[in-house]
Order: C-alpha cells, then sequence, then structure tokens
C-alpha cells in the first residue's frame, strides 16, 4: 500500500513515507532538514522546514534505514554516525578546532576535515555549472571568494 501512495504525484524519489502503529505519514524530501538519533535509539527524529525549534517527528526507524531511502536523492550528508542533514540546508560551515555546520535553522553539527572534504566534493557535484570552478580553487580561497562577492563578514563561512 506505501509503495502505491509513493507512485502517486512525484513518486517515490519526491516523497519519504514512514509509518506507526496509528498512522502512515508522508513528507516531501525537500522539507526535510535532517535527520538524528541518539545513541542506543532505534528511532529516529526527523526535523523539517517548517518545525519550530526542538520540533521533530519521531521516526520508526534507524537512521542507516532512512539513509538508504533518501540515498537516491543525493542530496544527505552523513555528517556523523547519528546526524544526516540535507546539503541544500547547510547555511555555513564554520571552521575552528573542527568544522561547525550551520544549518538554515540555526542548527549546528560538528565535522572533521576529512568530512568536510568529502561534502565539498557533493556540493561540487550538486552546484550549478558556473560555480563549481570556485570549489576546485580549494576551500579556503572559496571561502574568500564567496565573502567578497556577497559581502559575508570574514567569519560567517570560515
Amino acid at each position: 500500500m506505501l509503495t502505491q501512495f509513493n507512485a502517486v504525484k512525484g513518486g517515490p524519489s519526491q516523497r519519504f513515507t514512514f509509518s506507526d502503529r496509528f498512522s502512515i505519514d508522508f513528507v516531501s524530501v525537500d522539507d526535510i532538514i535532517c535527520v538524528e538519533t541518539h545513541k542506543g535509539k532505534d528511532k529516529a527524529e526527523m526535523i523539517l522546514k517548517s518545525h519550530e525549534k526542538n520540533d521533530f517527528k519521531l521516526v520508526n526507524m534507524s537512521i542507516q534505514e532512512i539513509e538508504k531511502k533518501l540515498q537516491h536523492t543525493k542530496s544527505f550528508f552523513r555528517v556523523s554516525r547519528t546526524s544526516l542533514v540535507c546539503i541544500s540546508a547547510i547555511k555555513s560551515i564554520l571552521r575552528n578546532a573542527q568544522y561547525t555546520i550551520v544549518l538554515s535553522n540555526g542548527k549546528k553539527y560538528l565535522s572533521l576535515e576529512r568530512d568536510i572534504d568529502h561534502l565539498l566534493i557533493l556540493l561540487k557535484k550538486s552546484t550549478k555549472p558556473r560555480f563549481s570552478f570556485y570549489i576546485d580553487m580549494g576551500f579556503s580561497t572559496f571561502v574568500t571568494i564567496c565573502q567578497q562577492k556577497f559581502h559575508l563578514p570574514t567569519n560567517s563561512l570560515i
């Protein structure tokens, strides 16, 4: 039955379906900002664009199952064992002792440099061709150009 609902209007690439004992929920993949789980939990918390601070949908799936369902979209990035973020929801990347990924809803995630390198590769694939040459220059050059072009404060991206 869930497969039939996914086939309606936009197909499975547009909708994420999950259910529990009481309901079947449908979420547009474009509305998902991030997915989190907590150590030792089999359930995940899905944060949507429409959610207020500290609001989420509880999903009766592990983060691995959710990642597998969203993998075909190529728009989600595993920040850590417990967190999955939508690439288009990334507002900025702050460079401290570690990298901090800041999402459009203000939520922050720490990430390692090796993960940031992988994220930049994904961003390169997902960005429009006219911006891809910035990423080839290297992260610090890319950040400097963005700061100059968009008149950003020096600590907003690094």
